[in-house]
């Protein structure tokens, strides 16, 4: 007889082939359990993708789910190496859609093992008592049990991450003053999420002030108060990299979780948004590029544009992954900011990425196509030279000629002579060629081109 791993008794006495889930029956459920339980990483990693795919398909339950949640609840206490994923699947579970029996025999088969989540909450693993904080806060119908331990966890937990989430988790079970329906004050006699939150913005741990900030924001209409974004600011730019530090990294993407989270509390106040990211991309920052991609996101009309660019020339000196991007975007919205409200630091950048023989091609056209988008006429003779350096960049002589039209003209040539030899199929840079020539044309006034092939086709 096949051994039985532990914590999968009774695995067979269940008829998995009358239970359906995504793609037929469940017949395969069994073996999925029993790889998740078997302590191999690719067999483990393997079974939790076809649990997602098949009792929990993008959010949808069945007839299986339910009665696959007391294994999985056994296996993330019995020490699987795929603990926190487990819970995370459990959490799914409990918050699944679908045929309204499926979903409430689901949701009632993981509140059945909130002891085990109430157990989890004091694990060694950080993340599996991050985790089991992020499944307790899915169950409010457990709250009378969940919420001292959660107030435990928030007090004295030595992970400041683990401390966050107990905040996050207490918020969810405890409603806002007034929200209690009987009138009396909070459920269990404990105080409002929203009290609590407010309380932790003061706290020691950098990740519990950013926790307790979003939840207060999300709480409140805009404008927002200063001195509460000033918190999630702070505590974000302190915070946002611990995420992925040993003992905090949570298995559904932490970056991705915590800015949807943020993004969701700022989303409806752009003053307060440019605010965080000023403190993101504070120099040194390493999470310059998330403040910029916040700022760009809260931007709105031109009239921000000019505080854009600011931030933008932060990323340029502190991440040199992101650098391209922000060059570029600063040559997409720098010929709409006026000249005097462009920042002199990054002006003075321009010039010397524009001017210098060595480096990379790439930020050196970049450059001159944000000084011609300015009106900067030496751009001209940037151009030729980095022509002669680093060979032709189509987009950035079209730049070049549109902006400086009859003053571009010595570059025409150049254009002419690239046009001709430019190899068939080559069509996005002839596009970008053809539009410089017509851009001369234009301000010349006399088609000169030597290419027969010069014009645009419409």
């Amino acid at each position: 007889m096949e051994h039985m791993p532990e914590g999968l008794d009774g695995l067979d006495d269940i008829d998995w082939a009358a239970l359906p889930h995504a793609y037929g029956p469940a017949e395969d459920v069994p073996a999925a359990l029993r790889d998740l339980a078997s302590g191999e990483a690719e067999a483990g990693k393997s079974a939790l993708h076809a649990l997602h795919g098949n009792i929990w398909h993008q959010g949808t339950v069945y007839a299986a789910s339910a009665p696959a949640v007391p294994f999985l609840a056994r296996l993330a206490e019995r020490g699987s190496r795929h603990r926190p994923d487990i819970l995370l699947l459990l959490l799914n579970l409990a918050e699944g859609h679908g045929e309204r029996e499926h979903v409430a025999a689901a949701r009632a088969a993981v509140a059945a093992e909130a002891d085990v989540c109430l157990r989890l909450l004091k694990d060694e693993d950080a993340p599996v008592r991050r985790a089991a904080a992020h499944l307790l806060a899915s169950l409010p119908e457990r709250a009378g049990a969940a919420v001292p331990a959660l107030l435990d966890r928030l007090a004295g937990d030595p992970e400041p991450w683990v401390r966050a989430d107990a905040l996050l988790a207490l918020c969810r079970l405890t409603p806002p003053a007034g929200a209690h329906p009987n009138g009396h004050g909070h459920p269990n006699g404990h105080e409002g999420g929203g009290d609590r939150a407010r309380l932790a913005l003061g706290d020691r741990d950098a990740p519990v002030r950013l926790m307790a900030a979003c939840r207060v924001l999300t709480g409140l209409e805009p404008p927002y108060p200063a001195d509460v974004v000033d918190v999630l600011g702070t505590a974000w730019a302190a915070a946002g990299e611990e995420a992925d530090a040993p003992g905090g990294a949570m298995p559904w993407g932490e970056r991705e979780w915590l800015d949807t989270m943020i993004g969701d509390a700022l989303d409806r106040d752009g003053d307060a948004a440019r605010a965080v990211a000023r403190h993101l991309t504070a120099p040194g920052s390493p999470l310059a590029p998330r403040g910029y991609w916040l700022a760009r996101e809260a931007a709105g009309d031109r009239r921000h544009w000019p505080e854009l660019l600011e931030l933008a020339h932060r990323v340029l000196a502190t991440a040199p992954r992101e650098r391209a991007y922000a060059l570029r975007d600063i040559a997409d919205r720098i010929g709409d900011v006026p000249r005097a409200e462009v920042p002199a630091p990054l002006l003075d950048e321009l010039w010397a990425l524009a001017r210098r023989d060595a480096g990379e091609a790439e930020e050196r056209w970049t450059a001159i196509t944000a000084l011609a988008r300015l009106g900067e006429h030496a751009c001209v003779e940037l151009a030729a030279r980095a022509l002669e350096h680093d060979g032709p960049d189509p987009a950035g002589l079209w730049a070049v000629c549109r902006a400086m039209g009859p003053d571009a003209e010595p570059l025409r040539p150049a254009l002419n002579r690239l046009l001709r030899e430019l190899p068939a199929g080559i069509r996005h840079d002839r596009i970008h060629l053809t539009r410089a020539v017509n851009a001369l044309d234009h301000a010349t006034g006399s088609p000169q081109s030597s290419d027969p092939e010069r014009r645009e086709r419409r």
